[in-house]
């Protein structure tokens, strides 16, 4: 009876972002990708459920979706991204550690210790920039729209570092920061997507 009903659905409109690998992007041939991409897919396999794919730019046109009801789920997100009335959201599927990415040769930075008083870009959305003003009080936090836009903050020195989760910068950094940035160890902030 409740499989029916899934799928007497209608279309569910679904937000993802474009460039938010390996979670939401868009591959090779334009298609939606990513471990995002997987779980929609055994949704429609398994329950029926129809969906009409929404790309997002970066976070923050992905949060317009969202807050303007363009969209009825986002692929990939965390509880405390939206308001209740905007948004509401399963138990996490995934937890992902976050990193500190710093400039090869630049500050001193071992851990979130060092970040007081430094200048620290962080995607913004609401989950982590809350768990981070908690953890780094003292620190300037930028919020930014992507992780490569982060990534290019700390490259260029206008920030000294970048927290962002492992499985999105890995592959950034090695293929376009590769002799510019690294990652220097754990942020104490990780990312439950929900």
């Amino acid at each position: 009876e409740q499989t029916n009903w899934l799928r007497s659905l209608p279309e569910l409109r679904v937000a993802y972002e474009t460039d938010r690998y390996p979670y939401s992007f868009v591959d090779q041939q334009g298609e939606f990708s990513g471990i995002s991409a997987d779980y929609l897919r055994l949704l429609n396999e398994r329950l029926g459920l129809k969906f009409k794919l929404i790309p997002a730019k970066d976070w923050s046109a992905l949060k317009e979706l969202v807050i303007n009801h363009q969209v009825d789920l986002v692929a990939a997100g965390s509880a405390n991204d939206f308001s209740t009335n905007d948004m509401l959201f399963s138990q996490p599927y995934e937890t992902f550690p976050g990193v500190i990415v710093t400039r090869v040769g630049g500050p001193a930075i071992a851990g979130p210790s060092d970040l007081s008083r430094r200048v620290v870009a962080i995607r913004e959305e609401q989950s982590m920039v809350s768990r981070a003003k908690t953890l780094l009080g003292g620190s300037t936090l930028v919020p930014v729209g992507s992780n490569e836009s982060g990534l290019a903050m700390v490259a260029s020195g206008k920030a000294d570092a970048y927290i962002g989760t492992l499985p999105a910068i890995d592959s950034l950094i090695r293929n376009r920061y590769a002799a510019q940035l690294r990652v220097i160890g754990p942020a104490g902030i990780d990312l439950d997507l929900a």
